[in-house]
């Protein structure tokens, strides 16, 4: 059985960057769902999003 650490110490500067990378790849994987959603058409125009939105929602401009 594999032991797992109970904590890990670490420098801010070291942390931050565990942070940083983090946050770079949830950004890649957003892109990545974006342009997977284009591939396979499942997208339409912003203002037709906004429009059904609005009526759903009883928002009156």
């Amino acid at each position: 059985m594999k032991e797992k650490a109970a904590a890990v110490v670490q420098d801010a500067k070291a942390y931050q960057r565990l942070l940083d990378i983090d946050a770079h790849a949830d950004v890649e994987e957003g892109i990545h769902q974006g342009l997977e959603a284009v591939r396979k058409g499942n997208v339409r125009p912003a203002r037709e999003f906004f429009a059904a939105f609005e009526a759903e929602h009883g928002i009156r401009r």
